[in-house]
C-alpha cells in the first residue's frame, strides 16, 4: 500500500484498521477510505482538487483509476 500526501491533502483511513489496500495500490491526496473497504491491485485513487470518498463497505476493483 502506497500512501502519498499531495501538498496539504492526505489520505484518511479508519482508525481501527478495518480496511484493506493492495500492496501495489496508490492512494494520493484527499482520499477518504471508509471502514470495511477494499482497494484492489493496481488501483490509483488521486484526490487532487476535491475529496474522493470511498464509503463504508465499498470495493474498488483491480486497475481502477479515480482522480479529481
Amino acid at each position: 500500500m502506497t500512501l502519498y500526501s499531495l501538498g496539504d491533502r492526505q489520505p484518511t483511513l479508519p482508525d481501527d484498521g478495518d480496511f484493506w489496500i493492495a500492496p501495489d495500490a496508490n492512494v494520493i491526496g484527499d482520499v477518504r477510505i471508509g471502514r470495511k473497504c477494499s482497494i484492489w491491485f493496481l488501483t490509483t485513487l488521486r484526490g487532487d482538487s476535491e475529496p474522493i470518498v470511498i464509503g463504508e463497505g465499498s470495493n474498488v476493483q483491480d486497475s481502477t483509476v479515480i482522480q479529481t
